[in-house]
């Protein structure tokens, strides 16, 4: 229980230092706050993001989450727990933005977005399983592609289909035959073919 904590508070370190990337990035670049430039170039903003979000979790789950963990089972767990804390933090944002401007996203909003990062943040962990032998820096693009190619879906869809009630039910649905996919996959059946203790890095 210990080390679902520690990496629940990871999770909510990993979304922090991720808005810290983001913030720069638009104090660096300004167009990037631009709405003009939004609206020529939202999918390679969206990417950028989700690409800085994407790699504070790789780092975090590589660094902290690994070290947590004492074989593939508990790394799934562990991920699972880093991705409610990143969520929280999101969420909690987008409340604040709520209160100060009007803002409402739906009760289903909320749901895709605590569920994605749940996603990505296990497909991450997952990564370091099935990768557990290579250089971080070698199998880092094997790892992140993934997670980075879902999320940036899943933010296109919620800003191009957000009025279709069908792939909004649809992408939820996806999202969470896809985390107990995972759930099944690696915690009953690859977990067998590894060995208890995880190599450290």
């Amino acid at each position: 229980m210990k080390n679902l904590l520690q990496s629940f508070f990871w999770g909510v370190i990993s979304a922090c230092m991720a808005l810290i990337l983001q913030i720069f990035s638009i104090i660096f670049f300004p167009d990037l706050n631009n709405s003009n430039f939004l609206q020529k170039h939202l999918v390679f903003v969206m990417l950028l993001f989700v690409f800085w979000e994407e790699s504070v979790k790789y780092l975090i789950a590589l660094f902290k989450i690994i070290p947590l963990s004492v074989n593939p089972k508990s790394i799934v767990f562990n991920s699972l727990f880093a991705g409610i804390g990143f969520a929280t933090i999101e969420t909690t944002i987008l409340w604040q933005k709520e209160l100060s401007e009007n803002f409402f996203p739906s009760n289903a909003d909320l749901t895709g977005i605590i569920l994605i990062h749940i996603l990505t943040f296990t497909l991450i962990g997952q990564g370091l399983i099935l990768f557990n032998k290579k250089s971080p820096f070698l199998k880092l693009p094997f790892i992140i592609t993934p997670p980075i190619i879902l999320h940036l879906a899943y933010n296109l869809c919620a800003i191009y289909l957000s009025q279709i009630h069908f792939v909004l039910s649809a992408r939820l649905s996806v999202i969470a035959i896809l985390i107990i996919f995972n759930f099944v996959y690696f915690t009953i059946i690859v977990n067998k073919g590894f060995p208890q203790q995880v190599d450290g890095y």
